[in-house]
């Protein structure tokens, strides 16, 4: 099994096989919230889009940390988790959406994090193809480098190489990444906490692109 991380966007775009999502702050984990609370979800890369779509579909909630002139929830997967949502979600965000929606050519497009990395490890040797591991940064800002550092844990994890979770906190701790998100979200101390928390849902998030939008489901319950 070839595992490779993703360095440019055109990689993604042109990628025939398993393609792993890794956006850390925060969509990777919201996602996989969402999904193991039986949520549908749409995700969107164009914010113009998915406003228009929410619009004409009021019995969706929608999850963005963009600043938009809507009623929406942050991209919190403590927000996922403890708040009253509808069963259906729209979610688009800076980076992971983007990285979804452009895994055009995928055989699976699958969203991970720390909080589903064994289900994803299953999966990924049961099917035994390619993968291609893309840091969502690279589709938005590069200096978010703690999707490049957990794009390199999960794929030592997958590989089964040495892996040190005090050691990936303390590389994004000096990077200053979990410092500013705790300046800018208001749930910064509780995600950071679910982020973190390795195998907390036993789920397998697969987006399916449908035009404007991936719809994304549990793995297992398409079965």
């Amino acid at each position: 099994m070839e595992i490779k991380i993703a360095k440019k966007n055109e990689e993604v775009e042109s990628f025939k096989d398993i393609i792993i999502v890794v956006d850390f702050f925060r969509f990777s984990t919201t996602i996989n919230a969402l999904v193991s609370k039986r949520k549908k979800i749409f995700v969107f890369a164009d914010e113009n889009k998915a406003i228009d779509f929410y619009n004409q579909n009021k019995k969706f909630s929608f999850f963005s940390e963009k600043d938009l002139n809507i009623r929406k929830f942050d991209n919190s997967p403590y927000l996922s988790l403890s708040e009253k949502i509808n069963s259906n979600v729209i979610v688009v965000t800076n980076s992971g959406s983007k990285a979804v929606l452009a895994s055009k050519n995928a055989y699976k497009i699958i969203i991970s994090s720390l909080c589903n990395i064994t289900k994803t490890k299953e999966f990924i040797l049961k099917n035994n193809r390619k993968v291609l591991i893309v840091p969502a940064c690279i589709f938005f800002n590069r200096d978010h480098v703690e999707d490049f550092y957990a794009s390199e844990f999960l794929k030592n994890f997958f590989e089964n190489k040495k892996t040190d979770l005090k050691e990936l906190k303390e590389k994004i701790i000096n990077a200053k990444r979990i410092e500013e998100l705790k300046k800018l979200r208001k749930t910064a101390e509780e995600d950071i906490k679910i982020i973190f928390s390795v195998d907390l849902f036993n789920t397998l998030p697969v987006a399916k692109i449908l035009g404007d939008f991936a719809e994304v489901f549990d793995e297992k319950s398409d079965n």
